[in-house]
Formats: C-alpha cells, sequence, structure tokens
C-alpha cells in the first residue's frame, strides 16, 4: 500500500513537470536569446533527490559521448559564429534524461503513459478552450483562407507556433493505443491541425490514425467482429470527410496539401529555397557552425535573407551545426535504435513516438526539444527497468 501511495505521489509530480514543459511559452526569466522557464525551475526541484541517491544512472556511453561532441564543436566555433543558446536545450535536456532514468524508475511503462495521457487531455481540453475564446475569428479566417494561411490570432501552450503545437498534439496521441477513446482524441487532434492549417499535423493524425487502426485489428481474433470494425471506422471516416465538404473545408486542405512547393506557398517554398544552400554552407565548413548555427552557416552563402530561426530540418540542422562527424555519430544512434526497436513499433507507444518525431524531423524542429529528451528518458527508464527484473 505505501508502494503504491509513493508510486501515485511521483506519478503526480511527472505530470506537473510534463505540463510544464507542454506550456513552453511561460518564461520565468528572459535574457539575450536564452529564457528560463517553467520546466527548467521545476528541474531544480529533483537535485537534492539526485544527490542522495547511492548510484546515479547515465544514459549509455555513446548517448554520452554525442553530448560531449556537440558541445566541444559549439566551443570550438563560438568565437567565428556565437554560442546559441539551442546548446543549453540540449544540455537540459540530458539532465531530463538522468533525471527520469533515476528517480522515475520505479514507474512501469503503465505508468509513464497514464501521465501523458493526463497531461495531453489536459492540453487538449485548454486548445479547444483557446478556439472557443476566438471561434469568431476562426469562422471568418477558414472562410477566407488562402494558401498560405496560418491563423495569426492564436496564442500557443507549446513553443515554436502553432505548427508545432498540432504536432506535438499528434504525436503525444500515441499514448491512447489501448484506449478506447483512441479516435475520439485522434479525430480531436485532427481538428486541430485543420484549423491551425498544419500539413504535418494532417499527415501525422493520419498516421496515427493507422497506427490504432493496426493495434485495434491486432487485438481482434473474430473476422466477424474486425469486419464490423472496419466499417465502422469506415463510415466514421467518411462521415468526418462529409463533414469537411459540408463545411466548405475539404477543397482548403487539399488545396494547402497540394501547394507544397509551390511558388504562391511561403512557408514550403522558402524552406526549399533555404534548404537548396545546405550543401554550399556545409561545404564552406564541413565540420560544422555549433550547434544553432546551421542558419548563420546558410546566410554566409545564400544572397537571400531568412526570417526562420531555424532550417526545419533536423537532419539538416545537424549537419551544418555539427558537420559531417556530427551527422555521422547522429545517424549511427538512430540506426541503432531502429534496429533493436523495430519490433516494438507497434506495441511500445514511446518508440512509436521517437520514430514519428524522427518522420516529422524532416520538415519540422530544430533538435534539443524538451518533450523528445522526456520521451527518450522514459524509453531508457523502462530498458533499465527491464535489465533489473532480468537480473
Amino acid at each position: 500500500m505505501e508502494n503504491s501511495d509513493s508510486n501515485s505521489k511521483l506519478k503526480f509530480i511527472f505530470l506537473i513537470f510534463f505540463l510544464s514543459m507542454c506550456l513552453q511559452n511561460i518564461d520565468i526569466i528572459s535574457f539575450s536569446n536564452f529564457s528560463f522557464k517553467l520546466c527548467h525551475l521545476l528541474s531544480l526541484l529533483f537535485i537534492p533527490f539526485l544527490i542522495k541517491r547511492k548510484k546515479i544512472c547515465f544514459p549509455h556511453i555513446a548517448v554520452l559521448g554525442f553530448l560531449f561532441y556537440i558541445i566541444l564543436i559549439s566551443i570550438i566555433n563560438m568565437f567565428n559564429y556565437g554560442l546559441n543558446h539551442l546548446l543549453l536545450n540540449y544540455i537540459f535536456g540530458f539532465y531530463l534524461i538522468i533525471i527520469i532514468i533515476n528517480i522515475g524508475q520505479p514507474l512501469t511503462k503503465d505508468d509513464w503513459v497514464d501521465i501523458i495521457k493526463k497531461g495531453t487531455i489536459i492540453m487538449m481540453v485548454l486548445i479547444f478552450l483557446k478556439i472557443f475564446m476566438h471561434i469568431n475569428e476562426v469562422i471568418t479566417f477558414l472562410s477566407h483562407a488562402s494558401i498560405n494561411g496560418h491563423p495569426a490570432f492564436f496564442q500557443t501552450y507549446f513553443g515554436g507556433g502553432i505548427n508545432l503545437e498540432s504536432t506535438w498534439m499528434a504525436l503525444l496521441g500515441v499514448v491512447f493505443y489501448k484506449d478506447k477513446r483512441q479516435f475520439i482524441y485522434c479525430i480531436l487532434s485532427l481538428i486541430i491541425s485543420i484549423i491551425y492549417v498544419s500539413r504535418v499535423g494532417i499527415l501525422l493524425n493520419i498516421i496515427l490514425f493507422l497506427f490504432f487502426l493496426y493495434n485495434k485489428f491486432k487485438s481482434i481474433n473474430d473476422k466477424k467482429s474486425k469486419i464490423i470494425t472496419i466499417i465502422f471506422l469506415i463510415s466514421l471516416f467518411a462521415l468526418f470527410i462529409f463533414l469537411l465538404y459540408k463545411l466548405g473545408l475539404l477543397d482548403y486542405i487539399l488545396m494547402r496539401l497540394l501547394s507544397i512547393g509551390q511558388e504562391g506557398d511561403k512557408g514550403s517554398s522558402g524552406r526549399l529555397n533555404m534548404w537548396g544552400y545546405v550543401l554550399d554552407a556545409f561545404i564552406a565548413n564541413p565540420f560544422g557552425y555549433g550547434i544553432g548555427n546551421a542558419l548563420v552557416g546558410i546566410q554566409s552563402v545564400s544572397p537571400l535573407y531568412y526570417s526562420a530561426q531555424n532550417v526545419h530540418n533536423i537532419y539538416f540542422q545537424m549537419l551544418l551545426d555539427s558537420g559531417f562527424l556530427g551527422l555521422s555519430y547522429f545517424i549511427g544512434i538512430i540506426i541503432c535504435f531502429i534496429k533493436n526497436e523495430i519490433k516494438n513499433v507497434f506495441s511500445n507507444p514511446f518508440v512509436f513516438f521517437i520514430i514519428g518525431y524522427l518522420i516529422a524531423g524532416l520538415v519540422q524542429f530544430r533538435g534539443g526539444d524538451s518533450i523528445l529528451f522526456f520521451v527518450i528518458g522514459i524509453y531508457l527508464s523502462n530498458n533499465f527497468n527491464i535489465k533489473t527484473l532480468k537480473n
């Protein structure tokens, strides 16, 4: 009973901690380009508990080696290109992993699923409350939407704008893989992506739907039940498409998806123009510009000015930040992870989440994301628990 109470308290603590990482736009103190956020403040509360431990567990030496390398390459380039605050995000991310694999070790995979599920539901409620508060603006925007449309009147909870907010909500939905409400969550998350006009969010929700569908079929043994489930889900999907059509949104969604790379689409065309100078920037400095300085490298070889804060591709970002060696190290870790976990991709939501992030990273993110490191910590913590049980 005492152990159960202790785990309940630990789950509540990590729920609050997880929510603080979702509420990324709450700044405690801002200086230069770095903001000391609520999640940074709460993370300090774990230090006394780490100090009290007789033995502190660390991630694999290869992971620590990667951290050491990106710090080294950033210090070497500091005087030429500056020290970007993204390096602090990576250091904080590795600190998150240490917190979870040590203090969160008593928690099981199901405990972590419950934590993130509750946190994601809370974020879903907050986002829909925000949408209802701006319902008139939403209706006006969707009825006059253009090819470049992202609603500018929303303040986001997640950092990085509405595109990333819808992306995170789609990725976090994986924890509903055994929940009866999984398809309801998927539809609600898809609605957020449609209102935000996020193409990546829409595509990730389709992938999430297929993930749920696969797990649903795998759990059904009766052939008749499978047929009924297929008919029901197809009918549900058809109803949703019909509603989009009646609301006049279907044509707009298709237009947004098919406009990728067109000259009138500032979002995708801007990224494609930027990516066109990645090779030139790499040739100019094949050992990297330091973590977070990829755009500095691109600006040094491109005649164009980019208002973006990152390259919108974690692989190009890593190539220019840490050079060929850093990208090779990064890709090597990914290959080892996929090789070891490909068999668990549909049974472990945290594995699916990480792979989903790596896919979305082709057009989103810049690396160093706290939520990603939080999930990596959970994944590693579960592995530590499995090894302990086997021993």
